[in-house]
């Protein structure tokens, strides 16, 4: 855990540093949100009693070349998780608390060239990265990304990962990321990520096929109704999450209940 909490705090450091570099926008926001039906032992998202509580750090910006996108997740279960033990049994564990936590860096190849790389749908192509720990997981993945055209205020992205970790072997990852503005005057707004993994093989040989992991949320800005009712810099959001992991041997769906603040 101590080693855990030291690489995160390097990286908060690190994300924190880059608003020296001359950015064009950033954002961060922290979440909290609550599910009752968590059965995820895949990625020890399994409480005992099903209950957890996840509270997120998040943080996106952009600077000349690209942009920096970084999250902490700290999950809370009061009756403990589940674990595995020596032999590979899952067992009641005396662990409470979790981490999880995310950094993918980027550089946007119009920016790099000073000339816009677009083609079709496709606005801007990107070298992507990304650096994934958790307590005991470490996972590295390099890619390209492509952010596609839409109205403004609506993000839509696609990037095609090579992945390596320390659990299973090898292999490519597909993650879509999207922010839909649904009704811009009530402050509803859809947003939310996909992971596919096509072809997912642990290094003791289980096959666990085709692997896919999303969250969607649905928020409403109520915090403009009545706390920052003259202060665009920040939100107050409420609405549903739905965590969904799907594979030939996992099988779990979350609704929540969400809340952010983004300053």
């Amino acid at each position: 855990m101590k080693k855990v909490l030291t690489t995160l705090f390097l990286m908060v450091l690190l994300v924190v540093g880059s608003k020296s570099i001359a950015q064009n926008w950033n954002s961060t926001f922290v979440q909290a949100y609550y599910g009752t039906q968590y059965d995820d032992d895949k990625i020890l998202n399994n409480p005992v009693d099903g209950k957890m509580t996840t509270v997120t750090l998040q943080h996106a910006s952009s600077w000349k070349y690209g942009g920096n996108f970084f999250f902490i997740n700290y999950y809370m279960a009061p009756n403990g998780f589940m674990g595995f033990d020596s032999e590979g049994n899952l067992v009641e564990t005396s662990n409470k608390n979790r981490l999880y936590s995310e950094w993918s860096p980027y550089l946007s190849l119009s920016k790099v060239l000073g000339q816009e790389v677009s083609f079709g749908p496709v606005a801007d192509v990107s070298l992507e990265g990304s650096l994934n720990i958790g307590n005991d997981f470490r996972a590295g993945l390099a890619g390209i990304g492509f952010t596609f055209k839409a109205p403004q205020g609506t993000f839509l992205k696609l990037i095609g990962y090579y992945r390596n970790d320390n659990f299973y072997e090898a292999t490519t990852q597909i993650t879509g990321a999207w922010d839909i503005p649904i009704w811009k005057r009530a402050g509803i707004r859809f947003e939310g990520f996909i992971d596919v993994i096509p072809q997912e093989t642990s290094d003791f040989g289980v096959d666990y096929g085709t692997d896919v992991l999303s969250q969607a949320r649905l928020l409403v800005d109520i915090g403009r109704h009545f706390v920052f009712k003259e202060d665009n810099a920040n939100k107050l959001e409420l609405g549903i999450d739905w965590y969904n992991h799907f594979n030939k041997i996992t099988e779990t769906s979350v609704p929540q209940v969400a809340v952010r603040w983004t300053w």
